[in-house]
């Protein structure tokens, strides 16, 4: 008879196929057996995040989904990762061959090359579709052959074919199926394996008890967690968001039930034992109660850190900037000492440090000496009178390395504040408040954080990272566990928020989230900042918290940058809000001196998800647009008034005299029919006449009539208007 063995996941199917192999090795069902290269698909990376290099590895197989003739890449043919520059992957095909290409540029499939023991015996099927092979993903073989690097498979229609075991292979073992993979499969007889793991579900327990015909049996880890899953539906989530870590739920089983666990995956027999075919199905025999489920009560807001006047300036940060940072921004002096410093005049070369920390671009305008141009020295000779330096932290592209002893990258790039400002050539009249190196990519603030205020975070967080992890530092920890991001604009506000216990990144503008130009100027399709695309994994909770704004073109601004990034980050599995400021304080930071650190945590408790915040926006735009108003007969009689006087010079005493007449005609408002009657319209061309000889004009009454019609518009009456 038929036996079909279900896991939940991979890993689970990959330890009970380990097991089945060992026991079948050892009753020498299994024959000689060589190494082969297996490539596994990257199960938790989508399609989005394989356009980032942060997300590869050396040694990863790029499989392109068609031919790219230009990149010298073609459909279906295995590429290996040899070497990672900045954003270019360099990829050897299966001659040696190598290319430099962007990832941006073509659609591809990534895959992890595992080594796997192939033996004679083994059973096997296919992981990826081969039209030209005539390869079907799933289809199931056996191996009845080895003969060197070649092995002779047989389909299960007697079909004999051969396969390179040379070359990386898109094949796996086919003795276990996982839930997903065992739709639309049946079998005399079901095992099923199920463990504690968020995939278990109402579909999933479902898809599982109903392959089998005549026996099915379930070996559960937990029954009381497998009872309650199964009363819980999960369709409208995917596996790689069931599988991101959650808070977890305290459950206790009711005391009447009472089951026998079995959990011991290894026991399940190898021979399939005689079935008689009019005997009904074997389950445990389980009386359907729902458990009580404990659920944490709402979390209260807390205060993580209270602001104090009391500190003294470090040596390195002057007294006015000590004030500006700590008293007038909310931030902990031991983020501001470890982040910010004061530039000074350098008492040997006699020239200000600004110069040194702003100036490093190898594009910058300079003479045959390598001094700055005069242009440039002219254009910053502001930054001679000091200011403050913050510098942006690490690189968060140096968290791919896996060398646990590699210390993480720190950039040169930050921003400086001087003392005095310069006049923005682009918008007269106003200044430029923030300098950073020209002629560098911006970049994004990750600021360090200490140690002592990292591990209350990571307590408050729910997290508990190892001793290595620690070691990396606290971004990479963030990056790492998938804890929640706060995306707000400049490193004071950045600072101040993560004062207030919150991992906060700062964005030297507010459209600095994400690329839509190359170098050149030329417009690309948009994709985030390549920094900022490293924390943008399945599942993160992102906020945005910008800038209170009351000017409707700054506001459109705003809303146009967080809608274009959090749409980008949406597209990479990030769960997107949006935190409005209430206002009249314009940042985050101001708003905690000038309230409390509790103020913000009530606006954070309420931030909108995106899709709702831009309903939101939309309907008082909307709401915006205030109705044309009601003119009186006085103020109708007053614009007609200017309206004359804006042509030519009239007679006062006659034009009033005119008016006052033409006015008699809307007393409350009355609408005056288009259809005039024989008497009304001799009236009218005799008063028009009137005007024209007052005024020096010369046109027939039947002209003047015309226009006069075609000056006569209607709001709730009918306007009378005199044109000339």
């Amino acid at each position: 008879q038929q036996t079909l063995i279900i896991a939940g996941t991979h890993k689970e199917r990959s330890a009970i196929t380990d097991e089945i192999r060992t026991a079948l090795k050892n009753e020498k069902t299994l024959g000689y057996s060589v190494e082969a290269t297996q490539l596994r698909a990257q199960q938790n990376l989508t399609s989005i995040q394989t356009r980032y290099t942060h997300n590869y590895n050396i040694g990863d197989v790029v499989v392109p989904v068609r031919d790219y003739k230009k990149l010298k890449l073609f459909k279906s043919q295995p590429y290996t990762v040899v070497a990672i520059n900045n954003d270019k992957l360099v990829l050897s095909d299966l001659a040696g061959n190598h290319q430099t290409v962007d990832p941006m540029k073509f659609r591809k499939t990534l895959y992890k090359q595992e080594n796997i023991e192939i033996a004679v015996g083994d059973h096997l099927r296919w992981t990826r579709n081969d039209k030209e092979l005539g390869r079907r993903n799933g289809q199931e073989f056996t191996v009845t052959g080895i003969n060197g690097q070649t092995a002779t498979i047989e389909f299960s229609n007697g079909t004999l074919d051969t396969i390179d075991l040379q070359e990386p292979l898109h094949l796996d073992y086919a003795l276990v199926s996982t839930t997903y993979s065992s739709q639309g499969k049946t079998a005399d007889r079901v095992l099923v394996s199920s463990t504690v793991d968020p995939t278990v579900s109402t579909e999933s327990v479902y898809v599982a008890i109903s392959r089998a015909k005549y026996d099915l049996k379930i070996y559960a880890e937990n029954i009381d967690f497998l009872l309650e899953s199964a009363l819980e539906s999960k369709a409208q989530e995917t596996v790689l968001e069931l599988l991101q870590p959650k808070a977890k739920v305290q459950v206790s089983a009711v005391p009447e039930v009472t089951v026998r666990q079995k959990a011991e995956v290894s026991a399940i027999p190898t021979a399939t034992p005689e079935l008689r075919h009019k005997e009904k199905s074997v389950v445990s025999n389980i009386k359907r109660m729902r458990p009580i489920v404990k659920r944490e009560p709402p979390k209260q807001l807390e205060v993580f850190w209270t602001p104090t006047l009391e500190q003294v300036a470090p040596p390195h940060i002057e007294a006015n900037h000590w004030q500006e940072l700590v008293e007038s921004s909310a931030i902990h002096p031991e983020i501001a000492a470890l982040n910010f410093r004061s530039l000074q005049m350098g008492s040997i070369e006699q020239e200000h440090e600004a110069w040194e920390y702003l100036m490093y671009s190898d594009k910058l305008e300079r003479t045959n000496i390598g001094q700055l141009t005069t242009g440039m020295l002219k254009r910053y000779a502001h930054i001679d009178a000091g200011g403050w330096w913050c510098n942006s932290g690490v690189n968060a592209i140096s968290f791919r390395s896996e060398d646990l002893s590699t210390k993480l990258q720190e950039k040169r790039w930050g921003c400086y504040k001087p003392n005095e400002s310069r006049f923005n050539p682009d918008k007269p009249g106003k200044k430029i408040k923030y300098e950073h190196p020209p002629k560098i990519d911006l970049g994004i603030f990750l600021l360090n954080v200490p140690d002592n205020i990292a591990e209350r975070i990571y307590l408050k967080a729910g997290i508990n990272p190892s001793i290595e992890d620690r070691m990396r530092g606290f971004w990479y920890c963030t990056w790492k566990y998938n804890l929640p991001i706060t995306i707000t604009e400049g490193a004071k506000k950045a600072a101040s928020l993560l004062s207030q216990g919150h991992v906060a990144i700062g964005l030297p503008g507010i459209y600095a989230g994400y690329r839509s130009k190359d170098e050149q100027g030329k417009p690309i399709k948009a994709h985030l900042h390549q920094e900022l695309a490293v924390f943008a994994t399945l599942g993160r909770k992102i906020s945005f918290c910008f800038d209170y704004e009351t000017r409707p073109e700054t506001k459109r601004n705003i809303e146009i940058a967080i809608s274009r990034t959090g749409s980008l980050l949406q597209q990479q599995g990030a769960k997107v809000s949006v935190v409005s400021l209430p206002g009249p304080e314009k940042g985050v930071d101001d708003l905690i001196v000038a309230h409390s650190p509790l103020a913000y945590e009530k606006v954070a408790s309420s931030a909108l998800p995106l899709q709702q915040w831009r309903e939101h926006n939309k309907q008082e735009r909307h709401l915006a647009i205030v109705p044309p108003k009601k003119l009186s007969v006085q103020e109708r009689k007053e614009q007609l008034k200017d309206s004359l006087l804006g042509q030519q010079p009239p007679n006062h005493q006659n034009l009033n005299q005119s008016l006052e007449q033409i006015s008699h005609d809307h007393i409350d408002g009355r609408q005056i029919n288009q259809e005039f009657t024989t008497d009304k319209r001799h009236n009218f061309v005799n008063r028009t006449r009137q005007l024209d000889t007052e005024y020096g004009r010369s046109k027939s009454p039947e002209h003047q009539l015309d226009s006069q019609r075609r000056g006569v518009e209607s709001s709730e009456g009918r306007n009378l208007t005199v044109k000339q």
